[in-house]
């Protein structure tokens, strides 16, 4: 058994245990039993805000976002003595859009054309490794004019912007969600993927150790409400 789920395990046999920032709410949620991981891959967002509000969060802010590589959903919620933030991630296939999704990384292409082709051919170079995609395009003889890599909460994050010999464009979206996922707060449905990640002072990440291993057990119960019709 790992740290961290010695941890969780130790808090919720412990309700008694005096946890820093914990209200009693948050130990009621946490001392639940974590719901499963349901159905979400069909939700449009105003069926998450009222699975939300149920659950006893308030919105605070929500938005699509379809003019990025991948489209989104996104929630931040509050309710009374945390935050959560929730990101839906819809990694669909059309015909200029080709999408991979492995058991803890995802990769998005959109491509002027064939983009399944594309896709196969950057898979077969390498494996899901956001680090080693940039030298990928490369190989296939694609010039990478702009490449962004950034680690949120458990996520990781690779957008690519190349251009072919033939001055075709491509553009990349990776993910890794294996931390988040390791945590429990991670769901996969159909082609989506639902991230939430639950905070008290979301300023800072260095909350004392049994504090988030309560944030993270009311994520998972988060999670599970979130994807239940």
């Amino acid at each position: 058994m790992q740290l961290h789920q010695l941890i969780l395990l130790a808090a919720v046999m412990l309700p008694a245990c005096e946890v820093p920032g914990v209200s009693s709410k948050d130990k009621a949620d946490v001392s639940a039993e974590a719901l499963s991981v349901g159905k979400f891959a069909d939700a449009k967002l105003s069926d998450l805000e009222a699975r939300a509000r149920a659950a006893g969060w308030k919105v605070m802010a929500s938005e699509v976002d379809s003019d990025q590589p991948v489209d989104t959903m996104a929630l931040e919620l509050d309710d009374g003595s945390h935050f959560a933030y929730v990101t839906v991630f819809d990694f669909v296939s059309t015909k200029s859009v080709a999408s991979k999704l492995g058991s803890h990384t995802a990769l998005s292409v959109e491509a002027e054309r064939d983009a399944d082709k594309v896709l196969s051919q950057l898979v077969g170079k390498s494996a899901l490794d956001g680090s080693s995609l940039k030298a990928s395009c490369e190989s296939l003889g694609y010039k990478v004019m702009y490449f962004d890599a950034v680690e949120e909460d458990g996520v990781s994050f690779v957008t690519i912007s190349a251009v072919g010999r033939d001055d075709s464009s491509i553009e990349l979206y990776f993910m890794d969600f294996a931390a988040a996922k390791n945590e429990g707060r991670i769901g996969i449905d159909g082609r989506r993927i639902m991230n939430v990640f639950v905070c008290k002072d979301c300023t800072k990440r260095n909350t004392r150790i049994l504090s988030q291993a309560w944030q993270t057990a009311k994520a998972k119960v988060l999670l599970g409400r979130l994807t239940r019709r």
